[in-house]
């Protein structure tokens, strides 16, 4: 399971302008293991799963 945390605190640091290999860097020297970082850096890459919206309900669609 991807640590949540861990991905906001990498996203939050690529947007003040912090290169990937810094922060992973850094997370290194503060013990988070090089396999959690690398999960939360596909993750990050990861599209987002658009939801369909819920059909509305007592809508019954024909055949014909």
């Amino acid at each position: 399971m991807v640590n949540t945390n861990l991905v906001n605190y990498i996203r939050t640091n690529l947007a003040k302008g912090f290169s990937i290999y810094s922060i992973k860097q850094r997370l290194l020297a503060q013990g988070v293991s090089d396999y959690e970082i690398k999960e939360a850096i596909l993750a990050l890459n990861r599209p987002q799963r658009l939801r369909s919206p819920p059909l509305p309900s007592g809508v019954v669609k024909p055949f014909y």
